[in-house]
């Protein structure tokens, strides 16, 4: 009877330690997915904001102002190449034709009906 009871204890003790051991792979998945979601939203936190459209689609030409050697930005707020010019005179500033200048649409002429004859 002892013996039977000892081989019961050892059996449930085997099923115990393998319940653990099948366990513990799982956990370093786990730690290293929660890892992964803390550091990937940390990144998205911390991102600046995307700039905005640079060209204003309103003006035709801009002027493209340097702050240092490779820092510059656009003032797209000329309506002629002399006007920016002007402007840029004196300063670290080029004249630039915009890209995105929506020109004013044209009105369609009139549609005239034909007249049939017969």
């Amino acid at each position: 009877m002892l013996a039977l009871n000892l081989r019961t204890d050892l059996n449930a003790e085997i099923k115990s330690q393998e319940r653990v051991v099948s366990m513990q792979p799982i956990r370093p998945y786990t730690l290293a997915g929660t890892i992964a979601w803390v550091v990937l939203a940390a990144a998205a936190l911390t991102c600046p904001p995307a700039q905005a459209q640079t060209y204003d689609p309103n003006y035709p030409v801009c002027l493209q102002v340097y702050q240092g050697m490779i820092d510059f930005y656009y003032d797209c707020s000329y309506t002629s190449m002399a006007q920016c010019a002007a402007s840029a005179s004196g300063r670290a500033a080029d004249c630039v034709v915009n890209p995105y200048y929506a020109r004013p649409r044209a009105e369609p002429a009139p549609r005239r009906k034909r007249s049939r004859n017969y």
